[in-house]
């Protein structure tokens, strides 16, 4: 569609492998919804390579040119085998649902930002578990959760941001090899959320 058109994708019981690509590709949209119906299971996986040139688009089992919002209540899984887990060039929210990633580079990586208001949040990466890294252009680059329970588990960082991260009312659990938080801007944490805090 055209960058001014809105998409609503509603699973409900989905399960979609993709050998050589991305699950979920979207080129070209204003926003893009994937709403996780009531009480329902579904599943994504890709293969351990795409057929395309290394560094090129799509790099993420769920991968997005534009805006990806996810809501919902009901449960997501993520099985990336190739990069990342859920990636979008601009803004990634989730509002919802349950959601359980696993992914050979980061989990959930937004480039303008990621933001997180709601859900229960599980993520598995080999590099970072959230990232946002747009060092360009002002106020972005930055992770917000301002809800929703998390357990982050990573062999790099648990939320890496270029300009801020931001987390207030919410639960995060965060077994990370390196950082649990790495920001060189501003960080602003909310006491008692993040549990694992020394």
């Amino acid at each position: 569609v055209t960058k001014e058109e809105q998409v609503e994708l509603v699973f409900d019981g989905v399960s979609i492998y993709s050998e050589n690509s991305a699950a979920i590709y979207v080129k070209s949209a204003d926003k893009v919804v994937i709403n996780l119906a009531d009480e329902s299971e579904n599943i994504l996986y890709d293969g351990e390579t795409y057929a395309v040139e290394s560094g090129a688009e799509p790099s993420a089992c769920i991968y997005s040119a534009d805006d990806l919002t996810i809501c919902g209540s009901g449960t997501l899984k993520v099985n990336a085998n190739c990069r990342n887990g859920i990636q979008t060039k601009n803004d990634l929210r989730i509002k919802g649902g349950e959601l359980i990633v696993s992914a050979p580079k980061n989990a959930l990586k937004g480039k303008d930002s990621v933001q997180i208001s709601g859900g229960v949040i599980t993520v598995t990466a080999a590099t970072d578990a959230i990232k946002s890294d747009n060092e360009k252009e002002e106020d972005r680059g930055k992770v917000v959760i301002g809800g929703g329970e998390l357990n982050l588990s990573c062999q790099d960082d648990g939320i890496q941001a270029f300009r801020s991260v931001q987390i207030s009312g919410c639960s995060i659990e965060i077994d990370a090899g390196d950082k649990d938080i790495n920001c060189d801007g501003k960080v602003e944490i909310e006491e008692g959320c993040i549990l694992n805090e020394e």
